[in-house]
């Protein structure tokens, strides 16, 4: 994947193990062109409020795999 889009594979490591802080538009660009799908596919949006209540990150990777 790092080859075929052009982000690094620290990047990549990073988002998979939920070390990443932030994402550029450009990598969101290029994950969601090489996967063909749309941000609602890799990101669940929960407010902060929410967040705090049940114990977990913001943002989780897919059950699907």
């Amino acid at each position: 994947m790092a080859r075929d889009t052009g982000i690094s594979r620290t990047t990549l490591t990073n988002i998979y193990y939920k070390r990443s802080t932030y994402i550029t538009f450009t990598v969101l660009n290029k994950l969601c062109s090489y996967l063909e799908c749309g941000v609602d596919d890799l990101f669940l949006y929960v407010a902060d409020s929410d967040a705090y209540r049940k114990e977990g990150c913001c943002i989780s990777k897919s059950s699907d795999g």
